[in-house]
């Protein structure tokens, strides 16, 4: 597999933690956010934005994608798939089209699944994108957690390397959930017990196999779920913090789109030949990490 363009997009609209009436202290050494951008648009919107910007990156047409795989947990509709309405608005009528849902996992989940088709698929889009702050109760403290936004990559068939985990457990489906018509509940402690046990295991399982060690990694890009949470999780893996990239000060957790938000924010600082380790946990449990060749 190999990476040929990104794209991303933030909404305009930032909301600040003074904004919202809380501690920017605690939220900003707690969970490394100073503000996060919200919208009233949806899922497809800003994923098309995303996804024009990837395609400019890779030098393709609409017309050159052949797949379309859409990470996201705040769909535009219960139905059509949002990535059925993403190819619409790129009028990329070629591409098989279809969502995945695996919350804020679901980039790393989508890139998995990419990697598989590839033999008989040239191109494909992969598209995290996700509008939490409309399901969000603002009155909650955890109203601080999320933001919206979205990221998008184009892959092709590649030698570089590439290896992947993915992993399970359901028994966590009650810690983080939204129902029907609701916002989302959530119990931050199980969340970061989940995250700081899950996801070391994981990046372990997945170093060991494609047979190199942490010091082999040049960059590790996580799920932004909460900075003390990620500094666990990098002492926990034996990676110095000065290759973790983070992004939540000025968007927040947002979602399924914050891996392929960084990829394209943080590209310009890659090598070819670079090593890079993508990780992430979302509700369920579902979780995986990635080892990708730059």
């Amino acid at each position: 597999m190999k990476i040929i363009g990104t794209g991303s997009y933030l909404p305009g609209n930032r909301m600040t933690n003074e904004y919202l009436g809380v501690d920017d202290d605690w939220v900003y050494s707690k969970l490394g956010i100073k503000e996060r951008r919200t919208t009233t648009l949806t899922s497809a919107f800003l994923g098309q934005a995303a996804s024009a910007r990837a395609l400019f990156d890779a030098g393709l047409s609409s017309e050159e994608i052949d797949m379309i795989i859409v990470a996201t947990a705040t769909p535009s509709k219960l139905n059509p798939s949002t990535a059925a309405i993403i190819q619409d608005k790129l009028r990329a009528y070629s591409a098989v089209a279809f969502d995945i849902n695996a919350v804020c996992s679901g980039f790393v989940y989508a890139m998995d699944m990419a990697q598989k088709y590839l033999n008989d698929y040239k191109n494909i889009l992969i598209i995290g994108t996700d509008t939490f702050s409309q399901i969000t109760d603002w009155n909650h403290r955890d109203c601080v957690f999320f933001g919206d936004g979205a990221g998008a990559v184009v892959v092709t068939q590649g030698s570089n390397l590439y290896h992947s985990k993915l992993g399970a457990d359901g028994r966590g489906q009650h810690d983080f959930e939204t129902r029907h018509g609701g916002t989302f509940i959530m119990d931050s402690k199980a969340v970061y017990v989940a995250g700081t046990t899950f996801l070391p295991e994981i990046i372990n399982q997945v170093l060991e196999y494609a047979d190199i060690t942490i010091k082999d990694i040049d960059w590790f890009l996580p799920h932004q779920g909460s900075i003390t949470m990620l500094k666990e999780i990098a002492r926990c893996i034996g990676l110095p913090l000065e290759k973790m990239k983070t992004n939540m000060k000025f968007y927040g957790n947002t979602a399924g789109a914050s891996i392929p938000i960084l990829l394209d924010e943080c590209k310009k600082e890659f090598q070819p030949g670079n090593r890079i380790l993508l990780a992430a946990i979302g509700s369920g449990w579902a979780y995986g990490a990635i080892i990708l060749e730059w």
